[in-house]
């Protein structure tokens, strides 16, 4: 399937940080705080996201394509995790 085909068949849109989304499954809290979501999430090739705050839980499921570095900020510390 090419990069037209995942777009269209999964009815993604424009992600303001780079790559293509669609919400699946989101779980509210309240009205101020999601206490989690499911996203559709689709990169293209050496594309770059922008780095953001998470203030839920999400759930990452990577299914294709090259190497994918996440990098993670905690107690002032820098991680980075590569999924391949």
């Amino acid at each position: 399937m090419n990069e037209k085909e995942i777009i269209k068949k999964y009815k993604l849109i424009p992600h303001f940080e780079n790559g293509y989304y669609k919400e699946v499954d989101l779980v509210k809290e309240n009205k101020k705080r999601k206490s989690s979501c499911t996203i559709l999430y689709y990169v293209r090739n050496k594309e770059k996201t922008r780095f953001h705050k998470i203030d839920s839980d999400e759930y990452w499921l990577y299914n294709f394509g090259g190497a994918l570095e996440v990098w993670m900020i905690e107690n002032n510390k820098v991680r980075v995790e590569v999924c391949r």
